[in-house]
């Protein structure tokens, strides 16, 4: 090696290690501010690797298919924050110009990007581009330094994996789950320093593979060689063999015995964890790793690890019991539950599974999760949770870049197994073996438990992957063979390559410090307080983040609602406000669930829907105002998903305009029902306007269908909305078009009018058409919907309600049907099925209503020969 490069090598090797042992240490740097600290020893391995052109030894690296891959995904990201032509977007994503089209005042013959937020997908290109040069630069300064930087790298990672596991298990027994580092509260489940416990098992088992190579590296002294100093294959395992009738003899080595503890720590941690999709990555790799092993040393057997694993065992056993066996266990035997499946991710998949389809081929945009997944979001979902990430590294490959982004993410995971086999292959029989084996190991635990969770996407798990990959590409190729016969020359790039990666290299590290002091602005201006004297440097806050990242949505956002809070803040103080506060908290109770978790407090005034000047018209207010609203407008043609920026700038807007904003808010977030109401409440206001003219009828249609969509999602506003509907000349014609086909829908209608008043024509309509509509779902009916339905109903009507509750019901609630059935059939006079089901009921000895019912039906049977039997009602 030259004399220049030796301290390039060495320089780049310890950056490395210093980003893999202390990210983990800043909750796995989780947020962009801390990303933006870990950027700089980045940089410097990157630079390390790009200056060894300069120090004789050209650039290098590897154009397998790993690069290929990372390449691919950098390459797709970075097309779909593109504008272009709208003829193409409509060939690539025709479901991308469905969305926008709605949603964006004018759309005609503009360009546009793929991503539905292209500022989310720079971000995500940033990203993915600095682990491929991360990857590139370790590999590269491995092949130079040699074995010894993965010896060096399993040792750190020994040392600082044992610790992690100790401050995580003390911290699990004596802390709160919510708190890290017994001080700071999150609002997860944590374990050690990592915010999410699912996200620790992710660098665990990383950190366990490549300190299981040390194992290798230390077994090296005691491996047969013959005269000439090379090992001897066939007595290869001898020393393991006298270990097993020995095991004291492990004793006397201090480097394997440390070794093999540290593991053992490191191994009891993950259970502990209480991260199911953990402790089965990691039984998964730890078996495709030994199926790998035998196939790739056919002379290896399972027994000569023994020796090990029974050493490892006992205080694998101990620390597990005695940190909690039990929580352990009653966390993982949820695993064979089928609830466990249905109920935790299901639930997000299939919304984003209904994403997928409608975008097979290019997706949504890179980062755009969290706002395409409410389009599709069940009915009856939460309002205001915010699902940042998939929990399904393929499933979000698939809803945010398609088929296309999909294929690359399914190639870069069998590129990793299949330079984990090479790597075995190529070193079956000596000390590298089990260095190849450990981080096949890591790399195979990282692909499983991404079916479950994104803990990738935390820095430090990005950041050890990147290093980890690169030393495994690396003993894949034959430049790391021990036999020098064998051994290739290294793997490289043309010298002249390292001028062109430079240029990007700089913009991913700027872009990587201006997102997280953006980030940091944006935090420092959420948490404020709501005063007059902290609103200018409120504004001036986001005004700076917005100077920082120009193209983002979010940030443009936050500006405009800051605004529009001092403008609320200023309305409700002056004389003559009470108006105003009173739309100040309708709006405000609404748009407080709506935000992302750093969205501010808002209390924004819907002055224009409900035409009161809520907005003091000075002229200083009215250039706040102003500001305010082109920053929303800005925002929403950067993002048109942002729904708080649709709903706010109605402040600005008078009728139709108003109505139409909130109608995109709704669009944009159609799993708020107030959302809907809202939109519905002012093209009501304008459809009255209106009067009988097209304008009007068009807009009570408008209001109708936005109605119509409020009580489809549990609306409590249906009071509100039959009261609007029956002031309107065709009552009827308006409640037919805003009821949904929903059985519970209509009978909650149902029951708002009064049966023995002029509206009980309408409410026996209502009863009809939900009975219809139960009917016609047969076995998939709601019980409660029919015991609802039997009491608003009468006579034969009550009765068959009963019976057909009574066919679709189980348990417990089918026997309390059944006795209320019963004591109905008594009052009508038909006994013998009274009777029939009252000895049908189980248990029912126990009940007193059967009591008395038992006692009734004896009393009836007695008068029976002297009373006429009483005729059904009508």
């Amino acid at each position: 090696m030259p004399l220049m490069a030796d301290p390039l090598c060495k320089i780049g090797m310890a950056l490395w290690l210093v980003m893999a042992c202390v990210s983990p240490w800043f909750m796995a740097i989780s947020d962009p501010w801390q990303l933006s600290w870990l950027a700089i020893p980045w940089l410097g391995v990157v630079v390390c690797w790009l200056c060894l052109p300069m120090a004789g030894l050209g650039l290098p690296g590897t154009t397998g298919p790993v690069t290929a891959c990372l390449a691919g995904l950098v390459g797709v990201t970075l097309f779909q924050a593109v504008p272009l032509p709208p003829e193409l977007v409509r060939a690539l994503a025709p479901a991308t110009l469905e969305t926008i089209k709605p949603l964006a005042a004018d759309t005609e013959g503009q360009w546009i990007a793929l991503s539905l937020d292209p500022a989310a997908t720079l971000d995500l290109a940033t990203r993915l581009g600095a682990f491929t040069m991360l990857f590139l630069a370790v590999r590269g300064l491995t092949a130079c330094i040699g074995i010894l930087s993965l010896v060096l790298t399993g040792w750190f990672l020994l040392v600082n994996g044992s610790l992690l596991a100790l401050e995580a298990m003390a911290q699990a027994a004596t802390s709160a789950s919510d708190t890290v580092y017994w001080t700071w509260l999150t609002p997860g489940h944590v374990f050690g320093p990592f915010i999410c416990k699912n996200h620790y098992p992710y660098y665990m088992n990383m950190a366990l593979g490549s300190a299981f190579g040390l194992m290798g590296a230390a077994y090296h002294d005691f491996a047969p060689r013959s005269r000439d100093g090379r090992l001897r294959r066939d007595r290869f395992w001898e020393p393991l063999r006298e270990a097993l009738a020995s095991p004291s003899i492990l004793l006397h080595n201090p480097s394997t015995l440390g070794v093999v503890l540290g593991i053992t720590l490191m191994v009891a941690s993950i259970p502990m964890s209480m991260s199911r999709g953990g402790v089965v990555a990691s039984v998964s790799a730890l078996l495709a790793v030994l199926w790998m092993v035998k196939r790739s040393s056919p002379r290896w057997t399972g027994t000569t690890a023994l020796p090990i694993v029974a050493l490892a065992s006992v205080p694998l056993a101990a620390l597990i019991g005695w940190f909690g066996m039990a929580q352990v266990e009653s966390r993982l035997s949820t695993l064979t539950r089928l609830e466990t499946f249905q109920d935790d991710r299901f639930s997000l998949w299939t919304p984003l599974l209904a994403v997928f389809q409608r975008n097979p081929l290019m997706g949504t945009g890179g980062g755009t999760t969290p706002l395409v997944e409410p389009l599709e979001r069940s009915k009856g979902g939460f309002v205001g949770v915010v699902v940042d990430h998939a929990h399904n590294e393929y499933l979000e490959a698939a809803v945010e870049g398609g088929l296309v982004r999909l294929g690359l993410t399914l190639g870069l995971a069998w590129a990793v197994v299949a330079i984990g086999w090479r790597a075995m292959r190529l070193h079956a029989g000596t000390a590298l073996l089990p260095m190849a084996a450990g981080l096949s190991f890591g790399g195979i635990a990282v692909i499983v438990h991404s079916l479950v969770d994104f803990g990738i996407h935390m820095g430090s798990v990005g950041c050890l992957a990147a290093i980890l990959l690169g030393q495994l590409d690396y003993l894949a190729s034959r430049e790391s063979s021990i036999d020098p016969a064998r051994r290739a020359a290294p793997d490289g790039f043309p010298a002249m390559v390292a001028l062109v990666f430079p240029a990007p290299v700089l913009v991913m590290f700027l872009s990587l410090q201006v997102h997280g002091a953006a980030y940091r602005l944006q935090v420092e201006a959420d948490t404020s307080p709501f005063s007059n004297t902290a609103f200018r440097r409120r504004v001036e806050l986001y005004e700076a983040a917005a100077r920082l990242r120009p193209r983002s949505g979010e940030i443009r956002e936050a500006l405009g609602l800051a605004m529009l809070d001092e403008l609320s803040r200023r309305a409700a103080e002056t004389d003559g406000a009470a108006q105003a506060r009173l739309d100040i908290a309708a709006i405000g109770s609404t748009l407080l669930a709506l935000g992302p978790g750093a969205a501010p407090t808002l209390t924004v005034p819907w002055a224009a829907v409900n035409a009161v000047p809520a907005i003091p018209a000075t002229e200083a207010d009215t250039a706040l105002r102003d500001r305010a609203i082109d920053c929303l407008r800005d925002a929403v043609e950067l993002s048109p998903l942002l729904h708080r920026s649709h709903a706010a700038l109605a402040v600005a807007q008078e009728g139709d305009e108003a109505a139409l904003s909130l109608e995109r808010a709704a669009m944009a977030y159609p799993i708020d029902h107030e959302l809907w109401w809202m939109a519905g409440r002012a093209w009501w206001k304008s459809a009255v306007k209106g009067g009988d003219t097209a304008e009007g009828k068009a807009a009570s249609a408008r209001a109708l269908a936005a109605w119509r969509q409020a009580l489809d999602r549990g609306s409590p506003r249906l009071g509100d909305i039959i009261a609007s509907c029956l002031e309107a000349a065709d009552a009827d014609k308006h409640l037919a078009g805003v009821m949904p086909d929903r059985p519970r829908v209509l009978i909650d209608a149902a029951k708002t009018l009064e049966s023995d008043s002029a509206m009980g024509d309408r409410r026996d309509a209502l009863l009809k058409l939900a009975r219809r509509e139960l009917e016609a779902r047969i076995g998939g009916a709601d019980p409660n919907d029919w015991r609802s339905l039997a009491d608003l109903s009468r006579g034969e009507a009550r009765l068959d309600a009963l019976r057909q509750a009574s066919l679709v019901a189980s348990g417990k609630q089918l026997a309390e049907i059944r006795l209320d059935l019963a004591w109905e059939l008594e009052a009508t006079g038909q006994l013998d099925e009274a009777e029939a089901l009252a000895r049908r009921l189980e248990g029912g000895k126990d009940s007193p209503r059967l009591t008395e019912l038992l006692r009734f039906l004896e009393r009836d049977r007695q008068l029976e020969p002297y009373l006429p039997r009483l005729p059904s009602q009508p």
